[in-house]
């Protein structure tokens, strides 16, 4: 668990976060190459039968409790994917993804995994969602926000895919 701290912080350093920047907000982004997806068909020198990515977040951070004791982060997270001519039949396609919320201390707090599904019409090889998430950051003692927590968020990657992201920048 602490490695998957360590790695969030390493790439959370570059990431853009589209939520308030002098609020109650934790500091919020991706971590590096977990922000598409890419399932290959039985001969991967075809190509991919699925790409997608998270188009961005946003959101805002309040909170629910009058006491002041849990930060309430609203987030909403964008899909897209595109079929390849792979599998031009594909109907649908589910992709699995995860929230993580660090301490400031870099402490994994909570890590969920969501899984979203993509629907393709006969007409069009593209889909969209968008995914709505209440995250609920527990505050310690004498703190007054959230903003020395980090939320992470990617696609739940095989170690195939995270190298395929890498390969395909």
């Amino acid at each position: 668990m602490r490695y998957f701290a360590l790695l969030a912080v390493i790439f959370l350093a570059g990431c853009s976060n589209k939520l308030p920047p002098d609020s109650l907000c934790p500091k919020t982004g991706f971590i590096d190459n977990a922000d598409k997806i890419a399932y290959l068909g039985a001969d991967p020198a075809k190509g991919a039968a699925v790409t997608a990515t998270i188009e961005g977040f946003k959101g805002d951070c309040g909170y629910k409790d009058k006491e002041k004791k849990e930060v309430d982060l609203n987030l909403s997270l964008p899909f897209f994917a595109q079929k390849g001519a792979v599998d031009a039949s594909l109907k649908e396609k589910e992709l699995p993804y995860f929230i993580a919320v660090l301490s400031p201390d870099e402490t994994i707090l909570q890590r969920q995994t969501f899984t979203t599904k993509i629907s393709f019409d006969n007409d069009t090889s593209a889909g969209t969602t968008t995914e709505e998430h209440v995250i609920k950051i527990p505050l310690k003692k004498g703190e007054d926000g959230a903003y020395g927590y980090k939320v992470i968020i990617g696609f739940a990657l095989t170690h195939d895919q995270l190298k395929y992201n890498e390969e395909h920048k």
